[in-house]
């Protein structure tokens, strides 16, 4: 948001440099991002979807859902979706035309929110955060097993994150990042590594104030990104340091 105005932005992962911008209606503001290797679609208030071909932001078609997109999943050349309202569509990508379906989501635990992930697999070794009860808050731990076998439990002092059941977490090359709101008086979000052989905490950095939220977090290979109240930063995921950053809504 600039200005009062609604921009759709594609910026350089190693720079944050803005490669590509689209004013977008602030009546209609976007609500989800669907990133695919040629299509960017972004669903809007109105209950509408529309295409964008990645490479120069070219609007390509706009088409109308029965309420608000909730759940996706990309397969086969396909976009498959569940509203709201319970309805679900397919649109086939080779000519963007869209039928309502009867279909069941080939991934677990709400599709298309990929953003939030607290467990994750590499190498035979899963990596989870594990929620436990205590007093009148949730304490929970990151924990990795292999076979069935625990390897180590860390207790990281999280509490609960707005709107989700945890922490989320990526592993990025020899580390595990965590980002999850601690027990203190101001509720302050903070960046957590840990070393993914050993279980131990490298670094702990406050990153964000008490009214921040999380909105997406993944690794895109050399940094960790993490979108916090519409402010996209871009976290090393070696000692939390932040590289660069895209907006300024969110005061770290």
């Amino acid at each position: 948001i600039e200005d009062s105005e609604h921009y759709l932005n594609i910026l350089d992962g190693k720079t944050g440099e803005r490669l590509h911008s689209v004013k977008i209606s602030k009546e209609k503001g976007a609500k989800l991002f669907v990133i695919d290797q040629e299509y960017i679609f972004l669903a809007k208030e109105d209950f509408t979807l529309t295409v964008f071909e990645k490479k120069g932001l070219k609007e390509l078609k706009t088409i109308s859902l029965s309420d608000k997109l909730q759940y996706f999943e990309h397969q086969d050349n396909t976009l498959y979706i569940e509203t709201h309202d319970d309805n679900k569509w397919t649109l086939d990508l080779s000519n963007f035309s869209l039928k309502q379906d009867n279909f069941k989501f080939k991934t677990e635990k709400s599709p298309g929110h990929y953003v939030h992930v607290n467990s994750i697999s590499e190498n035979g070794i899963t990596y989870s955060v594990e929620k436990k009860e205590k007093s009148s808050k949730d304490v929970f731990s990151v924990k990795a097993e292999k076979q069935g076998e625990l390897l180590w439990n860390l207790p990281l002092g999280f509490e609960d994150m707005t709107w989700w059941d945890g922490p989320v977490i990526v592993v990025a090359d020899q580390n595990i990042v965590s980002f999850g709101k601690k027990f203190t008086s101001d509720n302050l979000g903070y960046i957590i590594g840990i070393d993914k052989t050993e279980g131990r905490i490298k670094y702990e950095v406050q990153k964000s104030g008490g009214g921040c939220r999380i909105y997406d977090f993944y690794f895109n290979g050399r940094y960790v990104i993490a979108n916090i109240n519409g402010s996209y930063f871009a976290l090393d995921p070696g000692n939390g340091e932040t590289k660069w950053m895209a907006g300024n809504v969110c005061e770290w």
